[in-house]
């Protein structure tokens, strides 16, 4: 398994548990995530592939101290084949649906949904 793939699994597992801070920035279809060396930002794009039509590309990205990108992974890059379900060509449902998590959170649906079943239930 690449370190690609690991990365991606760690970072679904800990927005899924909770234990990542996601942020919105201020393009609505970036996200980022920030460590005290380095950052991760998700983002949702015009694909560069033709063949994709008009389904977007989902990438990370770790960008340094400096803003420099070290690294970027596009849902459809040959290190993420087969990675999540077998057989598979690309990453593209898993990263899909790890964008719309990743949305939810930093936009704070949780809270959004606390607070509008608290408003409902009034008596």
């Amino acid at each position: 398994m690449s370190k690609q793939v690991d990365l991606i699994k760690s970072l679904i597992k800990n927005t899924v548990r909770g234990k990542a801070n996601w942020k919105g920035t201020v393009d609505p279809h970036i996200f980022l995530l920030s460590f005290p060396k380095y950052s991760v930002t998700f983002s949702e794009e015009s694909s560069t592939m033709p063949e994709a039509g008009s389904e977007p590309d989902y990438v990370i990205r770790i960008v340094n101290l400096e803003g420099n990108i070290v690294e970027e992974v596009r849902d459809w890059d040959s290190s993420l084949k087969n990675a999540f379900t077998p057989g598979t060509e690309s990453a593209f449902s898993t990263m899909q649906d790890f964008y719309k998590d990743v949305k939810r959170q930093a936009l704070g649906f949780n809270e959004a949904y606390d607070y509008l079943l608290k408003e409902l239930d009034r008596d």
